[in-house]
Order: C-alpha cells, then sequence, then structure tokens
C-alpha cells in the first residue's frame, strides 16, 4: 500500500472516530428524541400508570365528598371536592361566570357571631330546634353577608330531613324578595362504617343568578338607607323614620307590578324602581326594620271591602318595638303626612276598624297578639 493510500484510509478512520464520539454524546446530553423508540415508549407508559395510580388515589381520598360541580349543577366549576369539614359557597357575577369556595365551618360561624344586626328576624328561632339555631341559621346569615345564593353543606350536623321539617319557618325567617329557602340533596354516601353521608345544597331563592344583579343593588340601597337613621334613636323612632321612608318614596303601582315581562324582585321595585304592591312594601318594612335590629315579621291575610262584598289578598308587618307587638301596614299609610298615619304601630283592634281583615291559616299559628298601639307615644320632634 502506497503512502497516498495510507493517508486517505488514516483520514477516513479519524472522521469515523469523530462521528461517533459526537453521536455518543448527543445521546446522553442531547433531548430524549435520539433515545430508542423503546425506551421512549417506556417512559410514557410510566407516565399513564402513574396518573392512573393519583386518580385512584384521589378517587378513594374522595369516597365520601361530593364534586362543586354535582353540588351546584353547574359544570363549568373546577373539579374540586366538598368535604365533611367545610361549607362550599356559591355565586355567579354579572357575566354569568359561576364561583365556587369552600370555607371551614369554624371560620363560617365565627364570622356569623360577629354580626352586630342580620336582615332577618330573630322572630321564629323559637320554634326551631337547637341544630337550625346553632348550624343551618348562622351558614344562612354568611351567606347572605356574602352576596352567595347557594351552599352546600354536609350532614354531619344536619340532615335533609331538619331542614324539610322546617322549610316553612325558614322561608319566612329568610325573605329573599318573597321567595324563601330551597333545598335539595345532591349526593349520598353510605361510609364504611354505615354512616348516611348526606350533602344538601341549600338556595337562597331570591338570591338566583337571575336576580343577584337587583338583590346586591336593593340590598346596597337598604344598607344606605338604615345607615341615614339619625344617631341616638330608639327603636320607635327608628321604626318611624324608616316607615316614613318607605310611605314617602314608594308609590302603589299594580299595573306595573303584574305586567312585567321580565319578573320582579319586590325589594329592588320598592326600594330602586320606588313602586310596587302590598307585598314590596312589607318586604322593605321587613327588611329595614330587621337590618336596624329591630324583630319585625310578615302576616297575610284578606281584606273585606263592604262596598262590593269581596276581598282581596294582603300582607303587612308586626315589628316589636320595647318589649310590644305592633300592627305596620305602610302600603295604607302610602303618600300620608305623618299626622294622618293610621296603620303605624297599631293594636289588631285599631287596624279592624277601618277595614276587616283576618289571618292566612298558616300565619295564625304564629301571629303575635298586639293589643296596644303607638298614638298615643308619637314624637314629632325628631322626625319633621
Amino acid at each position: 500500500m502506497n503512502n497516498e493510500i495510507k493517508k486517505i484510509v488514516a483520514l477516513i478512520c479519524v472522521v469515523i472516530l469523530i462521528f461517533t464520539l459526537f453521536s455518543a454524546c448527543s445521546g446522553t446530553n442531547g433531548s430524549n428524541s435520539h433515545m430508542p423508540d423503546s425506551l421512549n415508549s417506556n417512559e410514557s407508559q410510566d407516565n399513564e400508570v402513574k396518573k392512573s395510580s393519583e386518580a385512584a388515589k384521589s378517587e378513594k381520598e374522595n369516597s365520601y365528598n361530593a364534586k362543586w360541580r354535582i353540588a351546584f349543577h353547574d359544570q363549568s366549576l373546577p373539579d374540586e371536592y366538598i368535604t365533611p369539614e367545610v361549607i362550599a359557597f356559591y355565586s355567579k357575577d354579572d357575566d354569568g361566570n359561576a364561583k365556587a369556595v369552600n370555607v371551614s365551618k369554624n371560620e363560617v360561624y365565627e364570622y356569623a357571631k360577629s354580626l352586630v344586626s342580620v336582615p332577618r328576624t330573630h322572630f321564629f328561632e323559637q320554634y326551631f330546634p337547637e341544630n337550625i339555631v346553632n348550624v343551618l341559621l348562622p351558614v344562612l346569615d354568611y351567606a347572605v353577608a356574602h352576596k352567595y345564593c347557594q351552599f352546600c353543606i354536609p350532614s354531619a350536623e344536619l340532615k335533609r330531613s331538619d331542614i324539610a321539617l322546617n322549610r316553612d319557618y325558614l322561608s319566612e325567617t329568610y325573605r329573599i324578595s318573597n321567595y324563601g329557602v330551597g333545598y335539595e340533596t345532591v349526593a349520598f354516601y353510605e361510609t364504611d362504617n354505615g354512616d348516611r353521608l348526606d350533602y344538601t345544597t341549600v338556595y337562597l331563592c331570591g338570591m338566583d343568578e337571575a336576580g343577584m344583579e337587583k338583590y346586591i343593588d336593593a340590598v346596597s340601597k337598604a344598607e344606605e338607607i338604615v345607615s341615614s337613621v339619625p344617631d341616638g334613636y330608639n327603636e320607635y323612632q327608628t321604626a318611624l323614620y324608616l316607615y316614613r321612608y318607605i310611605t314617602e318614596n314608594v308609590r302603589y303601582d299594580e299595573d306595573d307590578y303584574y305586567n312585567k315581562e321580565d319578573g320582579y324582585n319586590l325589594l329592588y321595585d320598592a326600594l330602586i324602581l320606588n313602586k310596587t304592591v302590598c307585598a314590596g312594601y312589607t318586604e322593605s318594612i321587613y327588611y329595614l326594620y330587621n337590618l336596624a335590629g329591630i324583630e319585625c315579621i310578615t302576616i297575610g291575610g284578606y281584606l273585606y271591602f263592604p262596598w262590593n262584598n269581596e276581598r282581596s289578598n294582603h300582607i303587612w308587618n308586626i315589628a316589636k318595638l320595647d318589649g310590644t307587638y305592633y300592627n305596620f301596614d305602610s302600603t295604607w299609610d302610602e303618600g300620608l303626612a305623618i299626622s294622618e298615619y293610621l296603620f303605624f304601630g297599631v293594636s289588631t283592634e285599631d287596624m279592624q276598624s277601618y277595614y276587616e281583615r283576618s289571618v292566612w291559616s298558616d300565619c295564625l299559628k304564629y301571629c303575635p297578639q298586639c293589643n296596644e298601639s303607638l298614638i298615643d307615644k308619637w314624637d314629632y320632634s325628631k322626625t319633621n
């Protein structure tokens, strides 16, 4: 072999050696694209096994927990769970975007204790069992204060049957635009030891997504009105101040109420639109009085008119001032001066002297006796 051939062979060997070393380095430090297909396939299988294992672990850990999507019938929510240690709250913003959040029970109950006054009556607490007062009412107060329209609560301390048995009084306690409180069992599990675990969703029906914007506007207005009560007013003066606001600023409009295409929200119609029917007057007094710390409920019944011998459905308020119950019917005092009021703080006997009325049977079982009138106690000096 001559020298030229030897040189060519040597050069080829060097090139082969360099290419081999470069390939080895790329395989070690480069991307996995240089790995054999069999290795890539094994890694992919390992990842799938890992994901499956994690999913199985999550499913086992949450075997007795309810999903947000199930609790609130909303598939747009994240895939999160409600546990027995938390309460889940739900709302929608103005654009229809859903929001859910888990809050520890302790945080909910501590917050409820801190509230000075709430926009609902304490009257019906005398009829509720202990767990409704201590478990459910604080959660409802928390939901209303934070503008949540639904919440889901586990049955560890409160069962669906507890809500069912007290639904009528609950609806009278939370008269959110005359709709009340609804509920349904959304998930049920039987634990390993045979215990039953329910998850019950509770609805503040007047605060659903369709009415939430109106509700928030109306509540904000109510808070503004109550905050305008002069400092130092006692219960009687506060009641007269708020009653006067309604009778001066809200007018009766039956046609507008019954012909609305988009439905109605009684509190919104009265406080924002300034026109409503008797139910709107009554809901406004109910909300304002309770928000101001005055115990107030609503009473339904019939009015009898002698000129046509007919009766009509009607609704009014009973409120407690300085330990005494009185009737309040702001609908019939609409547009009158204080000195002309006929239905501010009157006894049942005095109220009957104008138009005969009777109380619905459902209300009779709790309707307080009103045996006194405030007419001799009016103090105009701080309200004119």
